[in-house]
């Protein structure tokens, strides 16, 4: 498994300002600086390396390209700080142009993390597709369900080179709620709307879409994450209810 495709949208009626927001953030997941390679120097500092391959930049990037073809997205934006990290971030930036050149039916474009960061902030319908590396496609991705109101509302998946997928919730587990009944069940709902969209079965995918979409806009089952008083369950059942 190789990219994590985060699609975060907003909703009415919950997510203010960033109601149309609708960004579709491709995380590579095997390299980066969450490959884990560091050492300590003494007691006195540590050493960690950012990994950036050929063969990882340019599998991302084709996927998603691949991705906004097939999902009828209108563009896919590069995130990276090749101003600084030379090297490394550069090397991804030069797939991704080299990628690039090879579909000119899709425009293209690149931004500096820290502008994206501004941008998705101040005026979001800038970006369509992102591709970024592990650590800025974890952190964007998050933003962005900051923005639309929760990372509740933030599905993922995690794709392989032969269609081989998992889907889960972009937010992780979260140990500390466990058993109290007030996670929202919402992110993994939509996962599972990519699981179907991935198998071919867009239309039920659409039919939990939309009933995520009602139940929201009604506000009449939240969460606490939401502002709400309703249980995960509650929720859930509020949602299948509408299906």
């Amino acid at each position: 498994l190789y990219v994590c495709p985060r699609p975060i949208r907003g909703f009415k009626g919950i997510s203010g300002a960033y109601e149309d927001l609708d960004v579709h953030i491709m995380r590579e997941i095997t390299e980066d600086v969450y490959s884990g390679i560091e050492h300590m120097v003494g007691d006195c500092a540590a050493e960690c390396i950012k990994l950036t391959t050929r063969k990882a930049a340019l599998r991302v990037v084709e996927y998603s390209f691949d991705y906004a073809r097939k999902n009828g997205r209108k563009k896919v934006t590069c995130v990276h700080k090749a101003n600084a990290v030379s090297m490394a971030d550069g090397l991804f930036l030069a797939c991704f142009r080299e990628v690039a050149a090879r579909n000119p039916d899709i425009p293209s474009d690149d931004f500096m993390v820290d502008a994206t960061a501004y941008y998705l902030a101040k005026c979001p319908e800038k970006f369509d597709v992102i591709v970024a590396s592990n650590q800025y496609g974890d952190i964007l991705s998050d933003l962005a369900a900051g923005l639309v109101g929760s990372l509740g509302l933030a599905p993922g998946a995690n794709v392989g080179e032969n269609g081989e997928i998992v889907v889960e919730a972009s937010h992780g587990a979260a140990p500390d709620i466990a058993g109290r009944e007030i996670a929202n069940p919402i992110a993994l709902i939509l996962s599972g709307a990519l699981l179907l969209r991935h198998i071919g079965r867009c239309d039920q995918a659409i039919r939990v879409e939309q009933a995520v979409a009602e139940v929201l806009n009604e506000r009449l089952s939240l969460t606490p994450d939401l502002g709400g008083t309703g249980t995960t369950m509650g929720v859930a059942e509020e949602i299948v209810g509408r299906m």
